[in-house]
């Protein structure tokens, strides 16, 4: 049984200084307005003060609508933002929890000795107070224990995903990182402790309720004979930390515990699982005078908002496969060197002589990064005395940048984003695989920044790599990137009885569509899989027809490329003729077709049912329109998940069950599988241009992550992974022993 019993609790604010006890206000007796509601106050405003000011330097960006859904967008940022939801699917994502809850538990337990102290509720004994006793040690316990793990993995045993750019600006924010609040946390919790236990010790008619380790320390001091200024000492102590940890939360990386919500709520929703992988089109695309990004400023304002939410924590690049492959692209560090340009640029973007713009100016010169001087004043030679806006002059030198090269502040205020502060090679070298928005806890969106200024050098600058030059006048000219002729597109379908829908007329409605794709229609590897799926819907009686040579490319590596005008060029026309025919539904293999028919064709007004052929035989399976016979023999399979088609769309359990219903099947899944599946290489264009020299190949790398499960046979569900998975089997020396076949082919040689 609990004790009841009123004298089991303990005199709030003993042996605290005496202004603790003074009420500046107490309106109808039922609020002590005191110095506990004045530092409550001020906590609030430390709070407010940064997040509006950030919020002004994020509206320097574009403007852009994240309004809408406002109950989707809340419950979003209730559930993943303060709920930890896309926290915990790591493994320290735990860890992360236990301090997070712990710290709010902790705040509450504060709370509500105040409320207890300067209300007339009175609470605060017998059976709540022997359990408020035992949470508030459970939770002290958690702070501490979590807040010296995260202290030991950032700084004794360090992660690569915890790597810090060298762009950035020396300040102590940066350099100190998470140390200092982790440090903080630390402290708070151990002389919270100390404290309990010299009140327990000192301090007369104190009950220890549940409490378990404060006892423990008032046994240390009691045997030290420990009196009531011990107490007092090591309240103040107690008092200076946790006040110096409030005030200075939103001024070091713990701002993202309140600017993440907020990130998360205004993410994009749209299409897809999320938004599917759908870009922003780019507006009046035929009269704009300028395309993609080239400054900062030219972002939307949710852009920038992203760049000052990351938590700087690097699960974005757990997963990512060009940091994986050591390549230039860290999509962790690209956000945080954009944020320092961010702040370095923002003095000359904000109104000048304004209370904001003085208040940045020593936001600069604190602990975020921003230069106290504008674009303009600067000199890119050094560090020099530059104007902070009107007549004010900052006196203070220009900050260096951690990197040890000498340049500082003003250098990256006027740095070339593209060219500076990104480099060629990052921007190029991003596959728009989706871990890192699939990775991020607070919703950073990478790929349409990145595609932005992808934009802007293919056709602002007309600087991009040259070996994509072929593939881009190949499918201007023969609407393939092979550069094949068009008029050859249905040769892969002779003597299957293939109709074309030109042949059936625009009023003959058909059931399936069928999208080839241009990898399905000219590479030779990729035709085994078209001729399959003509197999199975010929075996299920399926009405279908092709568009043949009125099938153009979708435009989709063009699009990720940055080459804009050719996606709409090509889009327009593919939507045309699509909407002249009549059909239930497209069915295409390819995961990027599937991906911008499906996503993005409905900007240019064309709203198809579009399916991959893993739902589409899925269906037929469901509805028994067709059987499969041929036993698989309990060889091994391994599914290779293709990212558009997994993670970017949420399609990976369609997959697996037409594997499971083979007979036979001995199905084997990777760690990287499904939704946290591991790029192939091949998308965003890398298929048509080189890797960097010098570094893992990354269809190479996931295939011996595949290999580590000893399979006979990799099944893919895209053309480019079939090829790319292909590539690299033979790399390994595995092509005789590992077979490499799409879902299709292994279906079509199961039918009964």
């Amino acid at each position: 049984m609990l004790n009841t019993n009123t004298e089991d609790t303990r005199h709030i604010l003993w042996n605290a200084p005496e202004a603790f006890h003074w009420a500046l206000a107490n309106p109808w007796g039922l609020f002590r307005f005191g110095i506990a509601f004045v530092l409550f106050a001020l906590w609030g405003l430390s709070i407010v003060v940064p997040l509006v000011r950030w919020m002004k330097i994020a509206s320097i960006g574009k403007a852009e609508n994240r309004t809408d859904q406002p109950m989707r967008r809340l419950r979003a940022a209730l559930f993943e933002g303060f709920g930890q939801g896309r926290v915990v699917r790591e493994r320290s994502g735990i860890m992360h929890q236990v301090l997070f809850v712990s710290f709010l538990v902790l705040f509450i337990g504060t709370s509500l000795i105040t409320i207890e102290e300067d209300t007339p509720l009175q609470f605060y004994y017998g059976a709540f107070y022997g359990l408020y006793k035992l949470m508030m040690d459970l939770a002290g316990v958690g702070l501490v224990v979590s807040s010296a793990w995260f202290l030991w993995r950032r700084f004794v045993e360090p992660t690569r995903a915890l790597a810090q750019p060298a762009k950035m600006v020396s300040n102590f924010e940066n350099e100190s990182g998470y140390g200092f609040p982790l440090v903080m946390l630390f402290l708070i919790g151990l002389t919270g402790f100390l404290l309990e236990g010299a009140r327990i010790a000192t301090a007369p008619h104190t009950s220890d309720g549940f409490a378990f380790v404060g006892p423990w320390f008032a046994r240390l001091f009691r045997s030290a004979g420990a009196t009531p200024a011990a107490h007092y000492v090591v309240w103040w102590v107690h008092m200076v930390i946790v006040l110096g940890f409030l005030y200075s939360m939103t001024s070091t990386k713990l701002r993202h515990i309140f600017l993440g919500p907020v990130n998360l709520f205004f993410k994009n929703l749209g299409a897809g699982y999320e938004r599917g992988a759908r870009l922003k089109p780019i507006e009046d695309l035929e009269t704009a005078e300028t395309y993609g990004v080239e400054k900062i400023e030219e972002y939307s304002w949710k852009q920038l908002l992203d760049m000052a939410a990351c938590l700087e924590c690097g699960r974005c690049t757990l997963n990512c496969p060009t940091v994986n492959t050591q390549k230039a692209l860290n999509p962790k560090h690209l956000v945080i060197e954009q944020r320092e340009h961010l702040l370095a640029r923002a003095p000359s973007l904000l109104p000048q002589g304004s209370f904001l713009f003085s208040q940045l100016a020593k936001f600069g010169r604190g602990s975020n990064g921003s230069v106290p001087a504008t674009a303009e004043a600067v000199s890119t030679d050094g560090p020099e005395e530059a104007a902070t806006g009107g007549d004010v002059a900052d006196p203070r030198p220009s900050r260096e940048l951690l990197d040890g090269s000498g340049r500082d502040q003003a250098w990256l205020a006027q740095a070339d984003m593209i060219n500076d502060v990104a480099t060629q090679p990052v921007i190029w070298g991003c596959t728009t695989c989706g871990w890192c928005e699939e990775g991020c806890p607070v919703g950073i969106e990478h790929i349409q920044r990145i595609v932005d200024m992808r934009r802007n050098d293919m056709l602002m600058r007309g600087a991009f790599p040259q070996d994509l030059a072929k593939s881009f006048k190949a499918t201007e000219n023969q609407s393939n990137p092979w550069g094949l002729a068009a008029d050859g597109r249905a040769n892969w379908a002779e003597g299957l009885d293939v109709p074309q829908m030109a042949e059936l007329g625009e009023d003959e409605r058909v059931e399936v569509l069928y999208w080839v794709g241009c990898a399905g229609s000219f590479d030779d590897r990729n035709q085994k899989t078209s001729r399959a799926l003509v197999k199975i819907m010929q075996a299920a009686g399926v009405k279908f027809g092709i568009l043949g040579m009125e099938e153009g490319c979708t435009g989709e590596p063009a699009r990720r490329l940055g080459n804009e005008y050719l996606y709409f060029t090509l889009a327009q026309m593919n939507v045309e003729t699509l909407n002249r025919y009549k059909f239930d539904k497209i069915v295409t293999q390819c995961p990027h077709c599937f991906n911008t028919i499906k996503n993005e064709y409905p900007d240019l007004g064309g709203r198809f049912q579009v399916v991959h052929t893993a739902q589409f035989i899925e269906g037929l399976l469901d509805a028994g329109r067709i059987k499969l016979g041929r036993d698989f023999m309990r060889k091994k399979l391994v599914l290779h998940d293709p990212c558009y088609l997994a993670r970017h769309n949420n399609v990976h359990e369609e997959t697996r069950s037409v594997l499971d219903a083979i007979p036979g099947m001995n199905r084997e899944d990777v760690g990287q599988s499904r939704r946290r599946t591991f790029c192939c290489g091949a998308g965003g264009g890398q298929f048509w241009k080189e890797e960097e020299h010098d570094t893992a190949r990354i269809n190479v790398t996931r295939v011996e992550q595949i290999l580590e499960a000893k399979p006979d046979t990799i099944a893919v569900a895209c053309p480019f992974c079939t090829t790319m998975i292909g590539d690299a089997t033979k790399a390994k020396g595995v092509e005789e022993e590992v077979a490499v076949k799409d879902v299709v082919e292994l279906v079509a040689e199961s039918l009964a």
